[in-house]
This record gives structure tokens, C-alpha cells and sequence, in this order.
């Protein structure tokens, strides 16, 4: 396309057998935000791993909830009516974001993202008691995948809601909720959900290969 020709900075897409070489243009294959293992989530569920990692800067990791990205694995029942936000998750949230508190001395730079309104709504209401008077923190760091398309935080946690009534609403969430998810991180991705039942979805059980599953529990002991 023209935004591929125009390019200064573009390059050759080698071709198989049946097609010819591609021009494309360096945003299209070079990726400069996001560190591991987000950078390799994108690049294997939306871009057929044709991406170059070029993200090169400093990690403080003393201000960080975990020195890696995690799935925390964590089962509950949802509020239903296609409700889809489940406590025993939401205490997860809780958790982490006073580790994060904790270590900055304010609510920083870190998203909650949701790929359901009903989520992102009863995770608001459940840190608004957490945490009194961070009402404007909540509502501009809390929200679904929308409210975040263009954005970018240090961490992210990817509260995913669900339980086993929910399997539909499950494999509803797709490649690009996902992708733009995780790629909002530039340096954590905390995926909370129940591993088991979004292990329905293809594409998020492909995501689940870059990250290490910890439970609950493992979680909660270090507050």
C-alpha cells in the first residue's frame, strides 16, 4: 500500500514460491514499545511473526509488581445475567495493585483492562472502596480494550471475568481485543482469569505459551 511505498525506511518481505517479494514498511515489521513476552504475543497471533523487536530501554524492576509477566490463575462465579465479572478476580486486582501502590507511592502508570464492560465496571467499584479518593485514577486507568486503543502504561493487567456458564462470551473475545490488550504493556502483562476455561479461546491459549501460570495464592502472600 502507499503508506509501505512511501516509506524511507521499508524493506523486502522474502516470498514464497508462488508470490513475489513484498515492500513493506518498517511500522509494519518493527516494533519499538513493548517489551518480552508481549512483543512475542503479538507478533505470533497477529502478524504471522514477522515483526523485528528494536524495544530497548531501561526496566526498573523495583517499581514493578513482579520482575516477569504472569497468568494468575484464579476461578470464581461470575455475577451472571451476563454479568461477567467474578470477585475472587476482582480481590486478585485488589491485590496487585497495592503491591504497585506500594512501590511507587502513588497509583502510577499501569492499565486495567477488560474485554467485557461488565468487568471493567465491577472492577471500578470494587477499587473505589479499596481505595478512597482515587476515584479519577480509576476511571481513566480502568476500562475495555476501546478505551485504551492508541495508549500505553508500564504494566497491564488483563482482567478476563468468566466462569465455565460463560464459554461463549469466552471465545467471543478475539485476535485484536487480544493483541491490543497486551500490547498496551511496555514492560508487564498480568493476565487474571481462569486458565482452564480460556483455554476455550485459540487465540488467548497461543498467548498462554509466553507467560508463567502462578495461582492465587501465590499472588496474595506477598501483602
Amino acid at each position: 500500500n502507499i503508506a509501505d511505498r512511501i516509506n524511507c525506511y521499508s524493506g523486502k518481505l522474502a516470498a514464497d514460491d508462488e508470490q513475489e517479494e513484498e515492500w513493506i514498511g518498517c511500522p509494519l515489521v518493527v516494533h519499538r514499545r513493548c517489551l518480552e513476552p508481549m512483543f512475542s504475543i503479538s507478533n505470533d497471533i497477529s502478524y504471522g511473526k514477522i515483526m523485528v523487536n528494536r524495544a530497548c530501554y531501561d526496566v526498573d524492576e523495583e517499581v514493578l509488581i513482579n520482575k516477569k509477566s504472569l497468568w494468575i490463575d484464579v476461578t470464581g462465579t461470575e455475577r451472571g445475567g451476563k454479568n461477567h465479572f467474578v470477585k475472587e478476580q476482582g480481590e486478585v486486582v485488589s491485590t496487585l495493585l497495592k503491591i504497585h501502590a506500594d512501590r511507587n507511592g502513588e497509583l502510577g502508570d499501569l492499565f486495567i483492562i477488560s474485554p467485557f464492560r461488565t468487568v471493567s465496571n465491577g472492577i471500578k467499584e470494587v477499587l473505589k472502596k479499596v481505595f478512597p479518593g482515587q476515584e479519577s485514577w480509576i476511571y481513566k486507568h480502568c476500562g475495555t480494550v476501546h478505551t485504551f486503543q492508541g495508549k500505553e502504561a508500564k504494566e497491564v493487567i488483563y482482567l478476563l471475568g468468566c466462569d465455565a456458564g460463560s464459554t461463549g462470551a469466552v471465545e467471543w473475545v478475539n485476535k485484536n481485543n487480544i493483541n491490543v490488550a497486551v500490547t498496551r504493556a511496555k514492560q508487564r502483562i498480568y493476565f487474571v482469569g481462569d486458565k482452564e476455561l480460556w483455554k476455550n479461546n485459540t487465540i488467548m491459549r497461543n498467548a498462554m505459551k509466553y507467560v508463567e501460570t502462578v495461582k492465587k495464592e501465590q499472588i496474595v502472600a506477598k501483602v
